[in-house]
């Protein structure tokens, strides 16, 4: 389920996305306020949780840059 965009001072200042999948698979996404989540203007994090209770999080494409498509987490190359 989407979160609402953050506000900080009354101005509307980044737009994140929170889904988890299941027990172990969730993404994390943040973007600029105001875009669609087809923008390629997103930086995406994976977080995966195994049996034990370690989380491992990686990024989409293996970077921070905000380069990506929300509606494309799925599919993404993560590193």
């Amino acid at each position: 389920m989407p979160i609402p965009h953050f506000t900080v001072g009354g101005s509307s200042i980044e737009k994140v996305h929170y889904e988890v999948v299941d027990d172990t698979l969730a993404y994390l996404g943040k973007a600029p306020a105001g875009v669609s989540d087809s923008d390629q203007v997103w930086q995406i994090t994976k977080i995966v949780t195994d049996l034990a209770g370690s989380i491992t999080t990686t990024y989409s494409g293996g970077t921070i840059l905000y380069n990506f498509a929300w509606t494309d987490r799925a599919t993404l190359t993560y590193s």
